[in-house]
């Protein structure tokens, strides 16, 4: 059990220097080669999709002039490369109609890469809609004005279908759409994930009825398309000189800072967990507010921190009850009604 904090905090910490695995094509020079060849030249449009240009003119694209990258990495990466670079598969979890609402919730939340779950009719296989862990909040939210036992336990069982986001209300692009024309579309409709299929309405949305899981190609979100851009954007500028050493040594430092500082924080909590710390005993509210605080800003802001939100809850999570069964108004081991609550929610 010592050696639990510094595993959960290695989980809690994002890959830093992800980017591998890039090798310049035969003829290219190098990345910064490619870049210049961007500036001279003129760029086809980055996205097939013929509200590309509605967005352009709302100014919510970012100006090809302004891209520091070649075609097909940065803001211009498309879609599929999105996909690939996330390492989730096709970015879901396939579910059914009928399927239990906590067993998906399980399946996006246990571990698995996959955040979302796409929801399709059992028999024709065509898209019903999106469940995140936004909808499960909701679904909470529900279950917990609930008048009785009774029909709090009707929530338990009811299928996921009935707490989706309809497919007519998801925003989705093609493979062959840009990064930057994701970012625009997330920002206009104020969403965090967008659905990547072979046919797209030039609204950006699904044809109602007319997509099965064949023509979807996969779910990409914003820490997706963000982080393909960072990397990109980043690999440029050290490969054009426009990224001084001393601020390339600055963001490592500030990384392995920030590393060392979490793994260092988390053993200390958990340490003082495991050594029966009088101070526990007697502040438990304050210590619980305080977890509940910091766990809640590593998840809000976790592209700053390069946190895994999942990591962080986990940590989060697990502290609370740690604390609130062995030292809130306890003696230093679980009661049984704490035990049992626990089981209650497991």
């Amino acid at each position: 059990m010592l050696f639990l904090p510094v595993i959960l905090s290695s989980l809690a910490l994002k890959e830093c220097n992800a980017f591998a695995g890039f090798a310049p094509s035969a003829g290219n020079t190098g990345f910064g080669h490619g870049i210049q060849q961007n500036r001279l030249s003129q760029q086809l449009p980055t996205s097939s999709s013929s509200s590309a240009l509605h967005m352009a003119k709302a100014g919510l694209l970012l100006p090809e002039s302004a891209m520091i990258t070649p075609q097909g990495f940065g803001f211009s990466a498309p879609a599929t490369r999105v996909l690939a670079q996330a390492g989730k598969g096709r970015g879901y979890h396939k579910a059914l109609a009928n399927d239990g609402v906590l067993q998906v919730t399980e399946a996006i939340t246990g571990g698995s890469v996959q955040d979302v779950a796409l929801v399709f009719d059992e028999e024709s296989d065509m898209l019903l809609g999106l469940f995140t862990e936004a909808d499960f909040i909701k679904f909470s939210t529900a279950r917990a004005r609930s008048k009785n036992e009774q029909d709090s336990a009707s929530f338990l069982i009811s299928p996921v279908k009935d707490h989706i986001t309809l497919e007519k209300e998801l925003i989705a692009l093609t493979p062959n759409d840009s990064a930057n024309l994701a970012l625009a579309l997330m920002k206009k409709s104020n969403v965090r994930h967008l659905v990547v299929a072979q046919k797209v309405t030039s609204s950006n949305r699904l044809p109602i009825g007319a997509t099965s899981s064949n023509s979807i190609v996969g779910v990409i979100n914003l820490q997706d398309v963000m982080s393909i851009i960072q990397k990109d954007e980043s690999l440029s500028m050290a490969s054009l000189g426009l990224l001084p050493e001393e601020e390339e040594a600055g963001e490592i430092k500030k990384q392995n800072v920030l590393a060392v500082g979490s793994s260092v924080l988390f053993v200390a909590i958990f340490a003082s967990f495991f050594s029966q710390s009088s101070w526990l005993h007697d502040h438990a509210d304050i210590a619980m507010i305080g977890i509940f605080i910091l766990g809640y800003i590593g998840i809000i802001f976790e592209e700053v921190f390069e946190f895994n939100k999942a990591g962080v809850a986990l940590l989060m999570s697990t502290g609370l009850w740690v604390t609130y069964a062995d030292f809130f108004q306890s003696t230093g081991s679980a009661s049984q009604t704490v035990l049992q609550q626990l089981g209650e929610q497991l």
